[in-house]
């Protein structure tokens, strides 16, 4: 006498695949809000620190682990009365030897805003558009904060979080990469 199949593979296999799929957007939406919570923590951390700034813009390009963050914040003149005190811990004043990394770094950002110049929206922002920083800012009358800094082995930055403060404009730059 054979054995009929009673579809217990089949069976098995379709919970299986219902597992997978509830799985799915667990693994999504914990991913989005692991990106929320570490760029806002950083933004936290570093800016509530600071006078409030007059006004602030942040712009986003990607998703998940991979994903570039842009923001300017405008301040008033009492900001450099702060990087000037001993209230501040984070930021140090430019100089020759940190003129180099910060330009690698943003170097490394520029090449990050020009990939978003008229890419798919549903990823983020065209960071292109509204990108006003230039390298011609850098200069010793400014300071900066580097918050994470990872290079590859082929000495490529890779992973940062640069606030750059221009005395200027009176403005942090936050320029933000996971790659």
């Amino acid at each position: 006498m054979e054995k009929q199949n009673t579809g217990k593979p089949f069976l098995v296999l379709a919970i299986i695949i219902a597992i997978i799929v509830r799985l799915i957007p667990v693994a999504v939406i914990s991913s989005f809000f692991w990106f929320n919570e570490t760029t806002e923590s950083h933004e936290e951390e570093v800016l509530n620190g600071l006078p409030d700034y007059t006004h602030g813009d942040k712009w986003i390009y990607g998703i998940f682990q991979d994903f570039t963050v842009y923001g300017e914040y405008k301040y008033n003149d009492e900001i450099k009365k702060f990087l000037l005190s001993e209230k501040n811990t984070n930021f140090k004043h430019v100089d020759s030897d940190a003129e180099d990394e910060i330009r690698k770094v943003v170097s490394s950002f520029e090449d990050c805003v020009y990939q978003t110049k008229d890419t798919d929206k549903s990823v983020g922002d065209d960071l292109y558009k509204v990108y006003t920083f230039s390298r011609t800012m850098i200069d010793d009358s400014d300071w900066y904060y580097f918050q994470d800094y990872e290079e590859d082995e082929y000495d490529y930055v890779i992973e940062y979080t640069l606030y750059y403060f221009d005395s200027q404009t009176k403005t942090i730059y936050l320029m933000h990469n996971n790659i």
